[in-house]
């Protein structure tokens, strides 16, 4: 009796044992096959980053090879494809790199860097319409990452497209999640300047100069600029002070000239 018992029991542990056995060999293979996945991703991830990076640099040939090897891999990666498009842009392809950029946001519309590369694409090549849908698609992502320059390159379309106080607004936006920038204050500057309105036109030209850093930092344009919203608000010894910076900085600029010719002609218009 004792025997029947210990075989059975003996049995029951063997079968017990081969359940957890099997059971141990699942949950490692699935476990395996999850790091599998996961070196995965990582390792396309690096070698879209590396592609970038590349690109940075100005060097298209390592760029496409690391964009094609992630490809050749996952023919439908979206950053992979817009990595590509971007070389063969700067390599003069505009045909081909359109194909890219419009596979890259097709293949996963929430990828919101494609979109804006593919904006900056289209704004290159003078399309200000369709660069400007693709950059307010782009602003409706709030957790973007690089919203501040995409505020401003919607707010420059809208300028060339003449829709001001879309442009204004979209400049606004831009120094409020980046504060530190100078381009989008000199527009502001400018359009408020337009408007003859000299207050809110030295406003944003103030946090502009705030942002230069140096004075060797202005630009010919700017300076007429600063010196235009002077003149404009009656404050003319700060106006005097930005024609000096342009003697200056930029003798021979035709910026320079033409205040010089301006300033002529009034003179020689109030004897």
């Amino acid at each position: 009796m004792n025997l029947k018992v210990n075989s059975r029991t003996l049995i029951l542990g063997l079968m017990l044992g081969l359940i957890t056995l099997f059971s141990g060999c699942t949950v490692v293979e699935t476990h395996s096959r999850f790091t599998e996945k996961k070196d995965l991703e990582k390792n396309l991830d690096f070698r879209v980053k590396a592609a970038f990076l590349h690109l940075q640099r100005g060097h298209t040939e390592p760029a496409k090879l690391k964009a094609t090897e992630v490809l050749e891999i996952r023919p439908n990666h979206a950053p992979a494809l817009a990595a590509l498009a971007l070389a063969l842009e700067k390599e003069g392809e505009p045909g081909e790199a359109e194909k890219y950029y419009k596979q890259s946001i097709k293949s996963d519309p929430k990828y919101t860097r494609g979109k804006e590369l593919y904006g900056v694409f289209l704004f290159s090549s003078g399309r200000f319409e369709e660069a400007l849908s693709q950059f307010e698609k782009v602003v409706d992502d709030k957790l973007y990452e690089n919203l501040a320059a995409a505020n401003l390159n919607l707010g420059l379309c809208a300028l060339r497209l003449k829709k001001i106080e879309r442009a204004e607004s979209a400049f606004e936006k831009s120094v409020v999640i980046n504060p530190k920038q100078t381009k989008p204050y000199v527009h502001l500057a400018r359009i408020n300047y337009d408007r003859q309105d000299y207050r809110f036109a030295t406003r944003y030209f103030r946090n502009y100069e705030k942002n230069l850093g140096s004075v060797n930092n202005y630009t010919p344009r700017t300076l007429a600029l600063g010196y235009r919203i002077q003149k404009g608000a009656n404050r003319n010894e700060l106006a005097t002070r930005y024609v000096q910076l342009l003697e200056k900085l930029y003798p021979n600029s035709q910026e320079y000239a033409e205040i010089l010719k301006l300033n002529a002609f009034q003179n020689s218009g109030s004897l």
